[in-house]
């Protein structure tokens, strides 16, 4: 069972950090470059990882394990299904990228993305993961979370010698309360540099944030007054997908 549970730990990391070369991996698992490389070889066999670019030095998830992924978000939860029509609207009146994210774990995770009509000079990849303050729709689930939850994280994630201190903890605790009167949450440049972008969370049943849907585009071109001037439409997108994911199918 061994080899399967790491190469499963593979799997993951390469879907967090993609493209991740093999001695990167043995070093933030804390295996054997060997190891790392028996295992790649076999997920790339059976088809779930490919080289990445052609140095092939690096890799990737590939379609199929993005296929497998998407199926599995689909048949579980019609999220995806419901949003897509409300994002479409978002980005035709923005002409800027919406992205739709879940939670995963402590992180949030890119389950859809429609890229918008302007050019932009980054992406975020299909799977992609961030931590849950480090983004605009992070930050729209922590602050609808229950406070046994919230605090949790803020103990786990945020405490000394973790990714804060006292003072951003509590500059955090700020924010989210703002964010819960707001309805949205907005994100300069914390997540990617010269990137900005606002949030709202959707909410499902026990009045729980399920997921979450943004705006992100260049600072430049969305400066922090844009973004709040675009709350309220990100924050009637997650309400109508919200409703849309409580009519019966």
């Amino acid at each position: 069972m061994r080899p399967v549970l790491i190469s499963l730990q593979i799997l993951e990391e390469v879907a967090s950090r993609q493209p991740i070369g093999t001695s990167e991996l043995a070093r933030h698992l804390d295996i054997s470059k060997t190891t790392v490389h028996r295992a790649l070889a076999s997920l790339s066999e059976a088809g779930w990882i490919e080289p990445s670019g052609e140095a092939r030095k690096s890799w990737q998830l590939s379609i199929h394990a993005l296929v497998v992924a998407g199926r599995a978000v689909e048949s579980g939860f019609p999220l995806r299904s419901v949003a897509l029509p409300v994002m479409e609207g978002l980005r035709r009146t923005t002409e800027e990228t919406v992205h739709l994210v879940t939670r995963y774990r402590d992180s949030v995770a890119l389950i859809e993305r429609l890229d918008g009509i302007k050019p932009v000079r980054f992406f975020h990849p299909f799977g992609g993961r961030a931590p849950l303050h480090a983004t605009s729709s992070g930050k729209a689930m922590l602050a609808n979370l229950p406070q046994a939850e919230l605090d949790r994280y803020l103990r786990d994630r945020l405490s000394d010698g973790a990714a804060g201190s006292p003072a951003k903890v509590q500059a955090l605790v700020k924010e989210l309360q703002l964010v819960r009167r707001r309805g949205f949450a907005v994100n300069l440049g914390q997540n990617l540099p010269d990137a900005n972008a606002v949030g709202a969370a959707i909410m499902g049943e026990g009045d729980r944030p399920i997921a979450a849907i943004t705006i992100s585009a260049p600072s430049e071109r969305m400066p922090e007054k844009l973004c709040l001037a675009r709350g309220e439409l990100v924050s009637d997108a997650a309400r109508r997908i919200a409703l849309g994911l409580r009519i019966p199918r």
